[in-house]
């Protein structure tokens, strides 16, 4: 085996406060100065995102849009960290999903070592999971991180369901039971309504504990909703997509049941003397048919189509890579045998992966998601990673050690550098 340098990222998840993290500086890291500065051209990346904050007069003016998290803290524009805290809404969510975000927060090593993102347990907690988000002191503005897997027989209600109830949220727009939710980037509209950032986590059950596999999937599910969280979108959904995408809408499940329904049409959705073709067009291409008929479509269809995101930011080129690209066969009908793919890439007329490989152990953020990252989270001055990341100068990272340590976990990992794009185009720019 090659030898190979590394950086060390010390990731203080429960126990660094904010005031800490300016002290220490962006993250308190280290840099490998030997890597390349050479120039490099081109700064097209690929990622879909929610806007940017300097591309916005007033960011609190409009309902509905979400933005970058804000930052928290800057010296004098040397060191700007964004501090994202989280809390758990109860003990069952502490207990269940404590190590598994511990994971999916060190598989962001690169991104937040090339911006000023950071991830935090709400200090109010005092480095404890178990002080829970309805605790004395708790942000508004923090995340809440509820588990929303299917609950013990003995539990006659998940978490998730008492949080919906005890927030007099609508039950029907929930996650449901072994499924994850999280809202988009930065509500800044409700600036002071607490619990209008949560993250809602169904795919991991103590029944998995010692499921290698099923570890992996749940770490690569998780930070897919971080992503989320941050402001990334689904890649899948850009308004340009069908130029490399396939969307064979029809082998979504429940496609056919859906379909059956569309003439009696229960929800009063399609106007009078629409024909059963147009409704079959629209039951995958508009939110309310969507909505009330094939609701798995609203993860599928492109936004524009939807109504949503319609002004939102993406690149000139795709990343089948990224790790908020759905892979082939999610939703499908022959999910467990592989066949009957939902999307397929135009370019070679392949599958696609979740995080661009098909060995789950092995996924990982894409160099336009690191990339997306660092533009919405950048830094005032940004050094030579940073600006790698950002397209200014040449690529070169190196692989970088991770240590994530609080009150409850503590273990540390290898990240290494995010692969070549699988996009020939991408290739090119990279």
């Amino acid at each position: 085996m090659a030898a190979f340098s590394t950086r060390s990222l010390l990731i203080l998840t429960l126990l660094l406060s904010p005031a800490l993290a300016c002290f220490l500086g962006a993250h308190g890291l280290t840099r490998n100065a030997s890597e390349s500065t050479s120039n490099r051209p081109s700064t097209e990346k690929r990622w879909y995102s929610v806007h940017q904050l300097d591309q916005v007069q007033d960011p609190a003016a409009v309902k509905g849009e979400s933005y970058p998290w804000p930052v928290t803290c800057n010296r004098r524009g040397k060191d700007t960290v964004t501090v994202l805290k989280y809390c758990f809404v109860g003990q069952r969510d502490a207990d269940n999903l404590n190590v598994l975000l511990a994971h999916a927060i060190s598989g962001y090593a690169y991104a937040m070592y090339v911006s000023t993102l950071w991830f935090q347990l709400d200090d109010h907690c005092k480095g404890n999971p178990h002080v829970y988000c309805d605790s004395w002191g708790i942000d508004d503005d923090t995340l809440r991180i509820v588990d929303s897997s299917t609950a013990d027989p003995s539990e006659p209600e998940t978490d998730w369901v008492n949080y919906y109830l005890r927030e007099g949220w609508d039950l029907d727009n929930g996650p449901g039971d072994g499924n994850s939710l999280a809202s988009a980037g930065y509500d800044y509209y409700s600036r002071f309504k607490a619990g209008r950032h949560r993250l809602f986590f169904g795919h991991w059950n103590k029944d998995m504990i010692g499921n290698e596999e099923a570890r992996y999937t749940a770490t690569a599910t998780l930070m897919h909703e971080l992503g989320h969280v941050i402001g990334l979108l689904h890649e899948h959904q850009r308004p340009d997509r069908d130029q490399y995408l396939q969307f064979n809408c029809h082998n979504l499940e429940g496609y056919k049941e859906a379909k059956e329904q569309l003439m009696e049409d229960v929800y009063n959705i399609f106007p009078k003397g629409m024909t059963y073709m147009e409704r079959v067009n629209a039951l995958c291409t508009t939110y309310d048919a969507a909505k009330a008929y094939l609701p798995q479509a609203l993860d599928f269809a492109r936004d524009d189509k939807m109504g949503v995101y319609q002004e939102q930011v993406y690149s000139r080129s795709y990343d089948y890579d990224s790790i908020m690209h759905y892979p082939s066969y999610m939703g499908s009908i022959g999910a467990e045998t592989g066949t009957y793919p939902v999307l397929m890439r135009k370019d070679n007329g392949g599958p696609l992966y979740f995080g661009g490989t098909p060995d789950i152990a092995e996924f990982e953020l894409s160099r336009g998601d690191i990339a997306r990252i660092a533009q919405l989270y950048r830094h005032p001055s940004p050094n030579a990673e940073q600006q790698a990341a950002l397209g200014l100068v040449k690529w070169a990272p190196s692989p970088m050690r991770v240590k994530v340590r609080d009150a409850v976990v503590d273990f540390e990992t290898t990240v290494f550098p995010p692969r070549a794009s699988s996009t020939a185009a991408a290739k090119r720019e990279l």
